[in-house]
């Protein structure tokens, strides 16, 4: 394989200045080797060839190249507390891909402890999100049990402008304004050479389990309120903040909202392993004066104007027109400015509709995903499994102190008990 990256694809690239690595863990009962993980990555690239890819730059182009890309890297350890595969997490996390190199943009972590194996993948952004790491952790464990034929692969679907339905289109003035950017980029500007790192101060993870029962009783709850269980989980944390942190901090208004638009594009991207992914910032400010399920209501209405289809595909239209030149010039400085931007992100993958067990070995749940996200105060990353909902919440010290992320865990956890249970 030798293919160009498509524009949303390259404004995830970012001249590796910072780490763009998403990492997701799944919790599994039994025992994996790092040699059977091995035995295992040839098979899965076959069917997932973005797993098997490195990065190669070609002036203005970049390219994903199979050919002469190394194995993918196993690391396998034994740990004797939580901490250890936490500890792991991040590192992964952290830790930017060496684009000189020919390693892949995948790489893979065991770490046993007790009965269970924490089964770590992390990936760079360019070539996957949560969604994919997720049905990517799922396929390893069908080929451990040996069911490699229930593996679906990837349709190879190219995410730029010939995947858009035909009803997202630019405005005349912009197409113009694009046109003129491209030329004069083209003709003036050379690429972007040598950009200076970003070095963030490390990230630091709090987790929090809802149990079947309660994560049941919200599930009822916002169903008897019509309302969605993302517009819900985002005012809930909207209301914590505003509690502890009030309202005079423009950020806290924000939230940042990944969106998946797998099922937006021409043809559906379901299964697939690659990225399938725009955002949104949206405002979201806490009314105390209202009750809280009016609070979701709005929380619901604002989300779904910000990412309407015209509005989340609009952004990979305009990524897939813009020369590649002008796109690093516009993404790379943004990535060095430390001006906050919003006061949490919500990453919520939902319920994965994902079987549980594979031969020997039992899927107990996930954690993730995790990515680092320098303009937003804190980072919260949630995923349903099972009737299991795993929530971890990121953070910089620099930024918020452990005790006020503590407290904010422990202000979200008390008010969804009370929302909850008032119904």
């Amino acid at each position: 394989m030798k293919r160009r990256l498509t524009g949303p694809e390259r404004a995830l690239w970012l001249r590796g200045v910072i780490s763009a690595n998403i990492v997701m863990a799944a919790k599994v009962s039994g025992n994996i080797s790092a040699e059977e993980l091995r035995k295992c990555w040839p098979v899965l690239i076959k069917k997932h060839p973005l797993a098997g890819v490195r990065l190669q730059l070609e002036e203005p182009n970049i390219f994903f190249v199979s050919e002469g890309t190394a194995e993918i890297p196993v690391r396998e350890l034994t740990g004797d507390s939580e901490e250890c595969w936490q500890r792991e997490i991040l590192t992964e996390m952290e830790t930017p891909f060496d684009y000189s190199s020919n390693l892949p943009l995948l790489k893979s972590l065991i770490v046993h402890q007790g009965d269970f194996t924490y089964l770590i993948v992390c990936g760079h952004h360019t070539i996957c999100d949560g969604l994919a790491l997720s049905f990517l952790l799922r396929d390893i464990l069908l080929c451990l049990s040996g069911q490699e034929e229930k593996i679906q692969a990837s349709q190879g679907i190219v995410f730029d402008n010939s995947s858009l339905p035909d009803t997202i289109t630019m405005p005349r003035w912009l197409r113009a304004a694009v046109a003129a950017a491209n030329f004069v980029c083209g003709k003036l500007l050379p690429p972007l050479s040598n950009p200076k790192k970003v070095t963030m101060p490390a990230t630091t993870l709090l987790f929090w389990d809802i149990d079947k029962e309660q994560y049941g009783a919200l599930r009822k709850a916002c169903k008897k309120n019509r309302v969605a269980e993302h517009s819900a989980i985002t005012a809930l944390f909207q209301a914590a903040q505003y509690q502890l942190q009030g309202d005079s901090n423009p950020i806290h208004k924000q939230v940042y909202t990944p969106v998946s638009v797998r099922n937006k594009l021409k043809k559906k991207a379901t299964n697939d392993f690659a990225m399938y992914a725009s955002d949104a910032v949206i405002s979201c400010p806490h009314d105390p004066d209202k009750d809280f399920w009016d609070n979701c209501r709005e929380v619901q209405a604002r989300i779904k104007e910000n990412i309407s289809d015209q509005k989340v595909l609009g952004q990979i239209l305009l990524a897939s027109a813009v020369h590649p030149n002008l796109l690093d010039r516009i993404m790379v400085p943004r990535v060095h400015s430390t001006k906050l931007k919003s006061g949490f992100i919500l990453s919520n993958l939902g319920r994965l509709p994902l079987q549980r067990t594979y031969g020997g070995l039992t899927l107990e749940g996930f954690r993730g995903p995790f990515g680092y996200i320098p303009h937003t105060e804190k980072s919260i990353a949630m995923v349903s499994f099972k009737g299991q909902t795993s929530i971890v919440m990121g953070y910089r010290t620099s930024v918020i102190s452990t005790e006020e992320m503590i407290r904010f865990k422990e202000k979200a956890a008390e008010l969804l008990q009370k929302y909850t249970e008032e119904r």
